[in-house]
């Protein structure tokens, strides 16, 4: 009953040509996948595997809901890029220096080696990052250099920060820029800017408070009033313009924020709950709205994020939020993209990753009953099957009386689809065998969810198709669904 995602290189990728039916799976999460009309994936209520053209628009499929954790540090010196210069003051020149005598009888013999002149070691002349970093690795000495706070340049002048690798302050930064900010860069230099309204007070001192954490120099800052006509009525505001001319942390935040945050899940769990406070911070919010049902009153906190409008680097901040723990569905309202997040635990999970390090985190009361989301349905046949185990255990009266009995007779039905709460519910309701209640237990654990299919189109398609073969598991996961890898059925095609 229990699945386990995590994380194995695919060692072979194979390129076939195929022409032919592709089809394009829209989910209701906002993800959508192409695959050949047979490739396989998990089909959300029996957890068997099934082609893709076996499937029809409302039903489910298999997807990890929560991504694996990676504690790796990302050290700047891996990142930085080759053609930039690492600026040695004159103590790590000797230091650089004794390294290099330990391994060469002379300094000439290794200038000789890597082709450079005495200037390098015993001058004023500075190293370009690519070079820099095959002397520490010939050396030994690579992965004790990339934990020192290096000073780092473009071309000339270089910045040293107070820190050596990708902290939670930076990645709250940068979470910030994506939200409120904006970076210029040309070939010289580079202007970091994040706009708020004076009225976000508690922002802007935490801004001040994380900067000074990363860098020597202070951000800069200026008021800027604006006078407008809303509606007839004259508006005047304030903001204050955040302002750094680093190009150290200008690149630093660029690679997380750019390229469609294709590196954002590189960072390590800290880092990412650091980088979504960012963003909440910035640009997103958090709401409860109540309404009532039956006379009875509910409330729901969903919250929300307008950080883009490119459905890519909204597609991998939904990612982001899965790495903790929570679900979100990506709404299109042309042109504007909203991630929201609306199931309870959800909510509670997210807020629970921001508490240390937002501005705008807030306390909700944690409902006993709990509205099922998206992320809680679970798969009608094991749902089905288990509660038929349930009434073979337990006998009507008791199921009456502790008022279950109508909820396990429609999921033994597939009557409608089942919710971890009421199954949450029924474990507990009930003194069910030891081994059955683990069995339920194991099936309610939040490391799957099931995906509702929103439309399935088929296009014709002529080209190359691309298949990964991943070792020991033999599937992978693909625009937050699990896919088989089919090269092993493609060798008998060969």
């Amino acid at each position: 009953g229990k699945s386990n995602f995590g994380t194995k290189t695919a060692s072979m990728i194979r390129r076939k040509k195929y022409s032919g039916k592709l089809l394009k799976v829209d989910f209701e999460s906002g993800f959508s996948i192409k695959l050949t009309p047979d490739h396989k994936l998990v089909d959300g209520n029996s957890l068997l595997w099934k082609e893709a053209k076996d499937f029809r628009e409302k039903d489910f499929v298999f997807a990890p809901l929560k991504l694996p954790s990676n504690n790796n540090k990302i050290y700047m010196l891996d990142i930085i890029p080759d053609n930039w210069i690492v600026c040695l003051d004159k103590e790590e020149k000797e230091n650089l220096k004794s390294s290099i005598l330990l391994k060469y009888s002379k300094l000439s013999e290794f200038n000789d080696r890597f082709k450079v002149d005495s200037n390098y070691i015993s001058g004023g002349k500075q190293f370009k990052i690519k070079i820099f970093k095959e002397i520490l690795s010939d050396l030994g000495i690579y992965n004790e250099w990339k934990t020192k706070p290096l000073k780092y340049g473009r071309a000339k002048a270089g910045e040293r920060l107070k820190i050596a690798e990708i902290s939670p302050e930076l990645a709250y930064f940068t979470g910030f820029v994506l939200g409120d900010g904006h970076i210029k860069t040309d070939k010289k230099h580079s202007h970091i800017q994040i706009t708020q309204s004076t009225k976000n007070d508690a922002q802007i001192k935490r801004l001040h408070e994380y900067f000074n954490r990363i860098s020597f120099n202070s951000l800069n800052e200026y008021k800027r009033s604006s006078h407008s006509i809303i509606r007839g009525k004259e508006v005047n505001s304030e903001h204050k313009i955040l302002y750094s001319g680093s190009n150290l942390i200008s690149y630093l935040v660029s690679y997380f924020v750019e390229n469609k945050l294709n590196n954002l899940l590189q960072l390590s769990d800290e880092n990412v709950k650091a980088f979504i406070a960012g963003c909440l911070d910035s640009d997103g919010c958090i709401s409860t709205k109540s309404y009532f049902k039956k006379n009875k009153k509910y409330s729901i906190t969903h919250s929300e994020f307008l950080l883009s409008n490119d459905e890519e680097t909204n597609k991998n901040f939904m990612l982001a939020l899965r790495r903790i723990d929570c679900y979100s569905r990506l709404i299109s309202k042309k042109p504007i993209c909203i991630v929201r997040t609306s199931g309870s635990l959800d909510v509670l999970n997210l807020l629970g990753a921001v508490k240390d390090f937002s501005v705008k985190y807030k306390i909700i009361p944690f409902r006993k009953n709990l509205i099922s989301s998206s992320s809680s349905k679970m798969p009608a046949d094991i749902v089905s099957l288990l509660c038929q185990k349930i009434v073979s255990l337990s006998n009507t009266q008791e199921l009456n009386d502790k008022g279950v009995s109508s909820v396990i007779y429609e999921y033994i039905n597939k009557k409608r689809q089942p919710s971890r709460e009421q199954m949450v519910k029924i474990n507990q309701k009930l003194p069910l065998p030891k081994e059955i209640s683990q069995e339920i237990s194991n099936f309610v654990k939040r490391d799957y969810f099931i995906d509702r299919i929103l439309r399935i189109k088929e296009e014709n398609y002529s080209g190359y198709v691309y298949d990964l073969f991943v070792p020991e598991t033999h599937n992978f996961i693909a625009e937050g669904v699990v896919v088989h890898n089919c090269i092993d059925e493609l060798e008998k095609m060969d």
